[in-house]
């Protein structure tokens, strides 16, 4: 599979997450198994920011271009969120994950050893945000851009799952479980699965439509369960 197929994938699979956040019942099997499917998008998001930075002729044009981005995002979310009276969409805004990630990845590859410990800040900081995915988000592009094999890469999203996803095998055990996420967040071992089959080959460039696909699919997402309270 080139880039662009993983990438068409990617967007699928979040906007059927979506809409199962939210436009579907909150208590329903095909709610699970949207958000379910839905977990696919992730790693490769977040997989391909890793590539960007490996690979970009002008990393600071890269970031710049997430993050304004991710203000346009954050503007029209400010902007709904104050005409439903809704404060929950913040969380929405998963570029900021990217954004962190990026900047992370640029510091871990600075030789001198005090650039490195700006990362456990950013992680941090992306925690108190309560941005989406936060530090698991940023440590999951870390994995990716700091190690080069699949089987790595599908070793690290593991052992993240295991800290940060709500596992009953702690609760059997009597032990106390601050697990972050839902069980659901396995389905992203789906999304790692995926580049198995990635090919390293670009296919058709289409640069502009993954950046405005994500804005805009959310405006029609909101328009629509706007409609459907109302």
């Amino acid at each position: 599979m080139s880039a662009r197929q993983l990438k068409i994938i990617a967007i699928i699979t979040m906007t059927i997450d979506h809409i199962g956040l939210y436009l579907l019942p909150m208590e329903s099997i095909v709610t699970d198994v949207a958000r379910v499917i839905g977990r696919i998008a992730f790693p490769l998001f977040a997989f391909f920011v890793a590539e960007g930075f490996l690979h970009t002729r002008n990393l600071f044009k890269y970031f710049l271009r997430l993050f304004l981005f991710a203000l346009i995002v954050e503007l029209g979310l400010l902007i709904y969120s104050h005409t439903v009276e809704e404060t929950e969409l913040f969380q929405a805004n998963v570029i900021w994950v990217l954004c962190f990630g990026l900047v992370s990845l640029w510091l871990a590859s600075q030789k001198h050893w005090a650039w490195k410990l700006l990362i456990p800040i950013i992680l941090i900081g992306a925690e108190w945000l309560a941005i989406p995915y936060a530090a698991y988000g940023i440590a999951l592009i870390l994995v990716f851009g700091l190690t080069r094999k699949i089987q790595w890469w599908m070793l690290g999203l593991i052992l993240l799952n295991c800290l940060f996803i709500d596992i009953p095998f702690y609760t059997l055990l009597g032990i106390e479980n601050y697990a972050k996420y839902p069980w659901i967040q396995w389905g992203s071992l789906l999304g790692a699965g995926f580049l198995f089959f990635y090919n390293h080959q670009l296919g058709k460039e289409s640069k502009w439509f993954f950046y405005l696909y994500y804005p805009l699919h959310l405006a029609v997402i909101f328009a629509i369960s706007t409609i459907l309270t109302t």
